[in-house]
């Protein structure tokens, strides 16, 4: 399990928070996100939702991964350098030009080239005029620049339940990444398969690839809670009268719940599966 999930996100966060002068307070009242929560997240209490960290770095007006990443094995040098390496290939400049615009000489840009030094902060604003990109472009880890950059961690879940809201489910296993342009499109969770019933497409142990979401179409695979229960993964079937169940297992029968089952129960889909990943 990797265990240091939380510890590299609480030093990115107390780092950020002391760099951009935030508080926690302030945080709190500006995200309108409760201080308890706030105060959770800084102290590694709890780790923030997908939702809740793309909107913290936003706040911060830093990526995702500055918060969820390691920076120590890379230096702010040598990520300027590969962010400065990868718009003069986009904009094919070169290192003349570019030292020429911003009024330096090409051995001192040569030197922010190779990493050996960080530009001043009004040549890096002279430089994103240049490239017609934002500042944080240039000094940050993004996806397509820097070989480095790892994906967005979310928690994996022991176990799901009706009447627990999943942020506040304690039972975390492990960690796995999702791409950041995934973690856009939703709210993303994790859960490891119990059983044998969606075998031989899922097996017990397999970790699958959660998007909250209450509805579902026939042929997807579904996260559902039945008549408060724990959490069932199965396919889904809409009928006109209700839903159907699928294992993948042809050993179990479907289960079928009609539209009055559905209220009294209830039935309730709390998420689709958008990536099963096998565990050997």
């Amino acid at each position: 399990m990797e265990t240091n999930a939380r510890d590299v996100f609480i030093q990115n966060i107390n780092r950020i928070m002391k760099e951009k002068n935030k508080s926690q307070k302030q945080i709190s009242t500006d995200l309108k996100i409760p201080l308890s929560t706030v105060s959770s997240w800084v102290n590694g209490q709890s780790y923030p939702r997908v939702d809740k960290m793309q909107k913290l770095a936003d706040y911060l007006n830093v990526s995702m991964r500055a918060l969820t990443d390691k920076t120590d094995q890379i230096s702010n040098e040598e990520i300027f350098s590969q962010n400065l390496m990868h718009y003069m290939k986009i904009k094919n400049a070169s290192a003349k030009e570019i030292s020429e615009f911003c009024k330096v000489s090409e051995n001192e840009f040569e030197k922010w080239l190779c990493g050996k030094v960080m530009p001043k902060l009004n040549k890096i604003q002279i430089l994103s005029v240049y490239f017609s990109c934002s500042i944080s472009d240039l000094i940050e880890i993004k996806d397509n620049n820097i070989s480095k950059s790892h994906g967005i961690k979310i928690p994996v879940l022991g176990r799901v339940v009706a009447g627990i809201p999943i942020e506040a489910i304690e039972e975390i296993l492990d960690y796995e990444e999702i791409s950041e342009s995934t973690a856009r499109t939703g709210d993303y969770f994790a859960l490891q398969v119990k059983g044998d019933s969606m075998e031989p497409r899922m097996y017990e142990g397999d970790v699958v690839i959660v998007r909250k979401q209450e509805t579902a179409q026939t042929g997807d695979v579904a996260i559902v809670l039945v008549n408060g229960d724990e959490a069932t993964v199965k396919k889904i079937r809409i009928m006109d009268s209700g839903i159907m169940l699928i294992p993948f297992n042809t050993k179990y029968d479907p289960w079928i719940y009609t539209a009055e089952d559905i209220e009294r129960l209830p039935v309730k889909i709390i998420g689709k599966v958008v990536e099963c990943r096998q565990k050997y």
